[in-house]
This record gives structure tokens, C-alpha cells and sequence, in this order.
């Protein structure tokens, strides 16, 4: 899940698939939030200001996140992950917790889908 933000943008918004996106902030003085795959390529990182996104990969399109998209798709993800293993750690977010990280699937799903 590690372009996790970026990958919800993409899903949502059709003409952003294939594309280098970064997800940023609101705020003037904002840092690249994630990358996209494909801007990854041209070596945008996690944490470069949007100047130096922006050199790197001049056709970078910018997205300013949505927190409220990202927790309804974790939601949506746990509820699949809940119906693929009998036991799921589940965690609560908080404010400093990271969307990235998700919910983790237990070892039961593994067991679940063995062969007899």
C-alpha cells in the first residue's frame, strides 16, 4: 500500500490512471504526500517540496488529498479483507496514525484457502 493515496486518485478519477500524479497538501507550503507509480519513475519521492517534484517530472499533476476518500476506501477494503479471513486486527485511525498502513490481514486467510 505503499502509493496507497495515490492509487484511490487514480481509481476515482479516470483520466489520471497512467498518469504521474502526486498527492499534496491544501496548504501553500506543502510537501509531496505520495507518488504515483509512474512519477515515481522520474524520481519523485515522499516528503520533496513541489518544486522539486515538479523538475523532475514536468508533467507531474498535482491532487490535493482527501482524507475523507481514503478512510471510506480503507473501510470498503476491510470489509472484503473480513469476508477473506476469520480474524482481522483492525486499526483505529487517528490523526497520526498512517492511512498507508491499512488494516492487516492474520495469518488465517492462509488456512482458510489451503487445499484439503
Amino acid at each position: 500500500m505503499d502509493a496507497f493515496f495515490a492509487s484511490v486518485e487514480q481509481q476515482s478519477n479516470p483520466h489520471l490512471r497512467g498518469q504521474p500524479i502526486a498527492v499534496i497538501g491544501s496548504g501553500g507550503r506543502t510537501v509531496i504526500t505520495t507518488s504515483s507509480y509512474e512519477a515515481r519513475q522520474f524520481g519523485v519521492k515522499t516528503g520533496m517540496n513541489v518544486y522539486e517534484a515538479k523538475k523532475a517530472c514536468p508533467h507531474l499533476i498535482f491532487v490535493v488529498g482527501d482524507n475523507t476518500k481514503y478512510t471510506h476506501t480503507c473501510a470498503e477494503l476491510g470489509k472484503i479483507y473480513t469476508g477473506l479471513t476469520p480474524t482481522l486486527k483492525s486499526i483505529q485511525w487517528t490523526r497520526r496514525s498512517s492511512m498507508s498502513r491499512g488494516p492487516t490481514v492474520s495469518s488465517g486467510a492462509s488456512r482458510q484457502w489451503e487445499k484439503p
